[in-house]
């Protein structure tokens, strides 16, 4: 809707002097008057729901100093001395509460520089704790929206001191002598620097071992911005001139608001540049201040100087005489966008004297601007009726607009509809608030040739509403125009459980209006009349969630926009299944399964993927009747063939000597498909890495190496591509194994995009490993990764003395081990699953989290020498993380049925960490495909199939899951090795996220 609505804080101040009255009476009664009324530790209920004292603007001096809200200060006393309390806060689900402090004594000072325990804002609950005073008190600040706050102090039974990680006053550094300070960051901390030269240009350098951030300020009570330095890239500075008193006055934070960062260190310097001309012209002052009497209350009113450098006002008030020169503790400091202030909590018949002065970056304050008022008492009388009320209808609209009151108290019009008769003051739907001066709204998104009620109620700023004005009308499509609007693009459809979340972009029509959403469980709906109503959505929204759909039920929806004529374009259609997170998505192939049968016999998945356009990729080898070719799948996002990609949706590449396989696949930047395997050489018997490129449609890329493939073979031996990624620079990077001496060395290949071998990485292209676990054998990797720093990471095994162990090597860039991780670049796990024998460990896979933490899935023996699924998670150090699993390993076993042998192939991890793996397990008589799902802390995920595993069986034989990957929205693709009864086809599974 187009509403001109209040500024967030008039609206605060608003709602505060709607109810302000009823608050101060109540709190009160809560503060009572006697010793009676002191209660030790907590009161009888558990809890504090209201105030034990209100400090300021009740008991003590500098009543207007806040106010009640949107600061209001509460005392606990009756406490013991010295010893240490937990104080605890709530409020109910939708109110929202700023911020709140803890002081260690009365407020004596600004409430930044005494703050000691830091309460987080927006927190639905929170706590601190904190050990009473010598008086047996401790005292509490909060701020924020007018909410329903439960406080709650525990006796803990400590005594002492507490650190709360905040610095209570600013820390004092001299310079030259202290030039540099190193500390760590608490929240907030203040830092007062002098000894420096008036007038003199320093710089400010800020140097974090994490993310924190500082800002220099012209004046100690933190107020007047003069630089600041972002710590995102963990340094940063700033230039800063000195105070003629030869000050600074900073404030170190951690940036982010996440407790990992607090305690993180930094080091302050700082050093001249020279000199400059501190700025000491005062702004021009403030005009046309007009204090307006309110209900224990004033309104303030000014138009701000238009000096270039104006940072805000001062405001304050005495009851004495009028303000001349700004005090320092109580006076109240706004921003320059702030043209006015409501002091509450005044005495009704009191004379108050008010002062206003402009303030800019160089702390220069202008003259002051005075008015005196006298403050009302209670006002029940609301302002007059608007006047010319008009309602002019619309296509899907009705245009509102009046003449506003002349009262001068007058705040504002709340509007409200109904389809059945005129609403009352909280009958029907809020349309919205319109503030003083506005005088229209616009209220949108209606159904054509309805009938909607209007009713308009002035209110002023003690919240007396008047009786309302009325008015009706009825929207209805426009002629002339005949013309739709272009369709949107990009729609896709996210489905979860009973609910699908729609997503699009919308046209650039200038008289694009919005999009009505149609669904259907038949067919996608042809016209904006067919199937049901989902919803009518008004510009500029883009997404709508469905929470009324079926699971397991294929729903059709049709996207179409309209105008404001009421032109509606054709149909943009999809399908979606919503259901449990695990279950078949049928909108795949109309079953959530399918399977590719070749040539003859023999066909295998063992990569899949998506490319740009959403399509699925899935790849492996395919039989062509005499033996096994590098095969490449495209299908559409419904499970058909894309026909339009190599022959009949099928790319195939063939060396004519034997059994070539595709172990991985990755899709680059330009829509290239990279397969990494194996062919076989002239000999028919021996085998050669193969890095093959296809073009986006399927055809042997002539640009890439020979033809399109790149070999690499160690003489008469076999060598085998395992894996594949792609750097930063879209270098290849292939994860392999050669043979050395009879037994197989692990190899990292690096190509450059063209395809030929990077002489930068290692030397020659080729780095290669062998004895990491001691046995001298054989090492093998079968999987790899790229970080955030083109650090390369491999996943595989090596022969111990005795048994097999998980290796993760992990390489620099330039193809050297490196040893910033576990010491040598190596580390070497055994024993994950608590057995062993000759193939004990091993790490089939592998992938880097959100966070630079190293994944591995694979298989790990247990004591009665059957294989478990083993999944660990290390440090980017290259330790065990421990926040994972059981010390950082996750193992499973008899996920079909049978704790016997479980094989594992495939890791997906989802946006948040989730760690999902692709694998078989026996169930007695063969195998099935499964799928487990983990949680980013390494527990099975429930949510998830049937206690966090699904199982697949054709019945006809034994299946394997054998890759994984995640679609545009998010669902999970399985691809499979099916049995087909006397052979194995291409499959692919679709399961809902």
């Amino acid at each position: 809707m187009n509403i001109t609505m209040l500024d967030m804080k008039q609206r605060i101040r608003l709602l505060i002097n709607v109810a302000i009255a009823a608050v101060i009476a109540f709190s009160l009664a809560a503060c009572g008057g006697g010793e009676d009324d002191k209660k030790p530790g907590r009161t009888a209920e558990g809890t504090m729901e209201q105030p034990v004292v209100l400090v300021y603007g009740q008991d003590f001096p500098h009543t207007g100093r806040f106010g009640l809200n949107p600061m209001s200060y509460y005392l606990f006393w009756g406490l013991t001395p010295g010893k240490i309390y937990q104080v605890n806060w709530s409020f109910p689900a939708g109110d929202y509460w700023l911020s709140a402090y803890l002081y260690p004594q009365i407020f004596t000072e600004s409430y930044i520089n005494q703050s000691s325990c830091y309460l987080t804002p927006g927190a639905d609950q929170n706590s601190c704790l904190f050990a009473a005073n010598a008086d047996g008190q401790i005292w509490m600040s909060a701020g924020g929206s007018l909410a329903t706050v439960v406080f709650d102090v525990v006796d803990t039974g400590e005594t002492g001191q507490v650190d709360q990680g905040t610095k209570t006053v600013p820390i004092e550094l001299g310079y030259p002598v202290d030039s540099s300070y190193s500390g760590s960051v608490n929240t907030a901390s203040y830092y007062h620097l002098s000894g420096l030269t008036s007038g003199e240009t320093y710089t400010i350098s800020l140097t974090s071992s994490d993310r924190a951030s500082f800002t220099v300020y012209n004046d100690q009570d933190y107020s007047v911005y003069q630089c600041g330095g972002n710590g995102e890239t963990f340094n940063a500075e700033c230039d800063v001139y000195a105070q003629p008193s030869g000050e600074v006055w900073l404030e170190v934070l951690d940036r982010t608001d996440r407790e990992e960062y607090i305690g993180s260190t930094f080091l302050l310097e700082i050093y001249p540049q020279g000199s400059v001309t501190p700025d000491s012209t005062a702004p021009g002052p403030v005009t046309s201040l007009v204090g307006t009497p309110l209900d224990s209350a004033v309104l303030l009113n000014w138009v701000n100087p238009a000096d270039a450098d104006l940072a805000g006002v001062y405001v304050y008030y005495s009851q004495v005489s009028p303000p001349t020169s700004v005090p320092y503790w109580d006076r109240i400091h706004l921003p320059s966008s702030e043209t006015s202030y409501v002091y509450s909590g005044l005495t009704p018949g009191a004379t108050y004297y008010f002062g206003v002065w402009a303030v800019d970056t160089s702390n220069n304050v202008s003259p002051v601007a005075n008015v005196t008022v006298v403050v009302s008492g209670p006002d029940e009388v609301p302002p007059a009726e608007v006047t010319d009320l008009t309602a002019s209808p619309g296509n899907m609209s009705v245009s509102l607009s009046w003449t506003n009151p002349g009262d001068a108290d007058f705040a504002g019009v709340m509007v409200r509809r109904s389809s059945i008769t005129n609403p009352g003051v909280a009958d029907g739907d809020l349309v919205g608030i319109v503030a003083t001066p506005g005088n229209s709204l616009l209220d949108d998104g209606l159904m054509n040739y309805s009938a909607y009620y209007y009713t308009l109620f002035t209110f002023d700023y003690n919240g007396n509403y008047s009786v309302g004005a009325y008015t009706a009308a009825m929207p209805e499509a426009g002629a002339g125009d005949t013309t739709p609007p272009g369709v949107v693009s990009g729609l896709r459809a996210i489905p979860s459980n009973g609910q699908v979340v729609l997503e699009w972009v919308n046209p650039g029509d200038a008289d694009f209006a919005g999009v009505m959403l149609r669904r259907s469980t038949g067919s996608a709906p042809a016209t904006s009349s067919d199937g049901s109503l989902v919803t009518q959505l008004a510009s500029p929204g883009a997404t709508y969630t469905d929470s009324s759909a079926t699971n397991g039920l294929v729903f059709y929806y049709s996207a179409f926009t309209y105008d404001g004529s009421g032109n509606f374009s054709a149909a943009v259609s999809l399908a979606v299944m919503p259901g449990l997170p695990g279950t078949l998505d049928k909108t795949l192939n109309s079953t959530g399964k399918l399977t590719y049968d070749g040539a003859s016999n023999w066909d295998e998945v063992h990569a899949v993927t998506t490319d740009s356009q959403g399509r699925i990729l899935v790849a492996g080898y395919r039989n062509n009747g005499t033996d096994g070719d590098m095969a490449v799948l495209r299908y559409n996002a419904d499970g058909t063939l894309d026909t339009g990609f190599g022959t009949g949706g099928l790319a195939v590449y063939d060396s004519g000597n034997g059994l070539d396989r595709a172990s991985d696949m990755v899709v680059d930047s330009s829509g290239n498909i990279i397969l990494a395997g194996y062919v076989r050489e002239s000999n028919g018997t021996n085998a050669d890495i193969a890095v093959v490129r296809f073009t986006s449609g399927g055809v042997l890329d002539a640009g890439f190496a020979t033809g399109g493939v790149f070999t690499y073979g160690t003489a008469a031996l076999d060598d085998y591509g395992n894996a594949v990624a792609l750097d930063g620079s879209g270098n290849i990077v292939v994860a392999a194994q050669v043979a050395a001496a009879g037994w197989e060395d692990m190899a990292v290949l690096r190509l450059t995009s063209a395809g030929s071998l990077d002489n930068t990485f290692s030397g020659d292209g080729v780095f290669t490993h062998n004895n990491a676990a001691g046995g001298g054998t054989y090492d093998r990797g079968w999987a790899v990764a790229i970080d955030a720093s083109d650090r390369i990471v491999v996943a595989g095994n090596s022969a111990a003395t005795t048994s097999s162990d998980m290796v993760v090597w992990r390489l620099t860039s330039t193809g050297v081990l490196d040893n910033t991780f576990s010491g040598d670049g190596i580390f070497v796990h055994s024993g994950a699953a608590g057995g062993g024998n000759s193939w004990a460990d091993n790490g089939q896979a592998v992938l880097i989290d959100s966070q630079g933490r190293i994944v591995v899935a694979g298989e790990s023996a247990d004591a009665t020498g059957y294989s478990d699924l083993a999944v660990w998670r290390l440090t980017t150090a290259g330790a065990l993380d421990s926040s994972f699993g059981t010390g950082g390993i996750v193992t499973h076993a008899g996920a079909a049925g049978t704790n016997s042998f479980e094989f594992v192939y495939d890791l997906l991890l989802d946006a948040n960490d989730g760690v999902y793996v692709a694998g078989s397990g026996s169930n007695g008589t063969d195998y099935d495909a499964v799928v487990w799902a983990f949680t980013s802390a390494g527990v099975l995920d429930t949510g998830f199939g049937s206690g966090g595993v699904v199982v697949w069986d054709s019945g006809l034989g034994s299946d394997y899951a054998q890759a994984l990957a995640q679609d545009d929205v998010g669902r999970i693709l399985v691809g499979l090795r099916a049995d087909a009864g006397d052979h194995f086809d291409m499959g692919l599974l679709r399961l809902v996220p």
